[in-house]
């Protein structure tokens, strides 16, 4: 590629591919729908009744009000803001379309500007902008063009000088990449990254030089990788691996040490949760270790605490919210595996996002097909009760 310019579990249950939501930060205020916002005070998220779960995401934008997206029962795309930072959340509002994929991509723009991307019914990537930080949205739905599965995961990540990148597999298994061309503008043409990769999860986050790396599970089971050589660049080759056996179809955890390392977490085919990590910055890659439990539903979320240290997400196979987290930044452990309790599908995807104020918030959708929100009560603290954030979500 040329310069990028642009503990107790049992069994398993059978497998359902999860669709998605993605949870982010902005002010919608060109919705067209503003309704009040939803107090969240404690809800007891294990008086669940059955529903498909959407997968959440999270990310940031300019002033620091997280924002959740979800595509609705009817094809749309509906959103529920923070109505002041770390504060309560709107009632849901739509973004239109009609969508087949639950398949949800959020990123913010070097300028703080939100923008989503969604694979069209056509297999077409669509996408809309904000049209100023915090602020409404363009319209209509513009094209990215390609030609890709439905059910595809599309990743993005954000180069060093704050281009955004977008990455997806194709029909013909190559993974392809678009970047903008220029930082918060248009987008280069469609580039193959090589490789025959099943149907699965894409992993992308930045060193800590800001040069972005990629991993996939390939058709044997290994953890692959590539990365750029020089921030804003070109990309390593060929393909190299991390090792490992992986079901192809588990979801990759990249999380960054306090001191910029990144660090993989991934289940295992002994439904063990994995972990590898750069041993030094910028640098090469542990052994796998593995972190213990057993987990059937390999659904996995990671953040940084307010001081530093790191936090993993699981769903045990009594449907509980289990976490581990770092007892100091770049460290160990805590142990044994601590209960966040609710009742969740087994399907259901977890999100994690920051507040302003540090405090980490997490995000699921429930039994009932609403989604529940949990938060730190303080920066680097215990949790909230589960509360509710209303919708009905297929």
């Amino acid at each position: 590629m040329h310069h990028a310019q642009s503990t107790t579990m049992t069994k398993d249950g059978p497998r359902r591919r999860a669709p998605k939501v993605l949870l982010s930060l902005a002010l919608m205020a060109g919705l067209g729908v503003l309704t009040p916002a939803i107090g969240l005070g404690a809800a007891n998220a294990d008086a669940a009744t059955a529903g498909e779960s959407n997968g959440e995401t999270i990310g940031a934008n300019a002033d620091g009000r997280m924002q959740a997206f979800e595509i609705g029962r009817d094809g749309q795309l509906y959103t529920s803001w923070q109505v002041a930072a770390n504060g309560t959340w709107s009632n849901w509002g739509s973004l239109g379309g009609n969508w087949a994929t639950q398949s949800i991509v959020v990123a913010s723009n070097a300028d703080g500007r939100m923008q989503v991307f969604l694979i069209g019914n056509d297999q077409q990537l669509y996408t809309r902008w904000q049209v100023a930080p915090n602020g409404g949205w363009s319209s209509p739905w513009a094209s990215l063009g390609g030609r890709w599965p439905t059910y595809a995961h599309a990743a993005v990540g954000k180069n060093k000088d704050g281009r955004l990148q977008l990455f997806i597999i194709s029909e013909n298994g190559q993974l392809y990449t678009s970047w903008q061309v220029a930082v918060n503008g248009t987008w280069s043409s469609w580039e193959s990254l090589g490789g025959n990769w099943l149907e699965g999860h894409i992993a992308v986050s930045n060193n800590a030089d800001g040069r972005l790396q990629v991993f996939l599970i390939g058709r044997d089971q290994q953890l692959y990788t590539r990365w750029q050589v020089a921030p804003n660049g070109g990309w390593s080759s060929p393909w190299a691996s991390l090792g490992g056996r992986w079901p192809y179809y588990n979801d990759i955890a990249v999380g960054k040490n306090k001191d910029g390392r990144l660090q993989l977490f991934i289940v295992g085919t002994t439904n063990q949760l994995y972990t590898s990590w750069q041993v030094a910055v910028n640098g090469s890659w542990s052994s796998w270790e593995s972190m213990g439990g057993y987990w059937p539903y390999p659904n996995i979320a990671v953040a940084n605490n307010a001081d530093g240290r790191m936090q993993v997400f699981l769903l045990g196979s009594d449907q509980r919210l289990y976490t581990r987290w770092q007892v100091a930044p770049n460290g160990g452990w805590s142990s044994p595996w601590a209960s966040l309790g609710g009742r969740w599908p087994y399907y259901a995807k977890i999100a994690v996002g920051k507040n302003k104020d540090g405090r980490l918030q997490l995000f699921i959708v429930g039994t009932t097909s609403q989604l529940y929100t949990s938060w730190q009560i303080a920066p680097n603290g215990t949790w909230s009760s589960w509360g509710s954030m209303g919708g009905t979500w297929s």
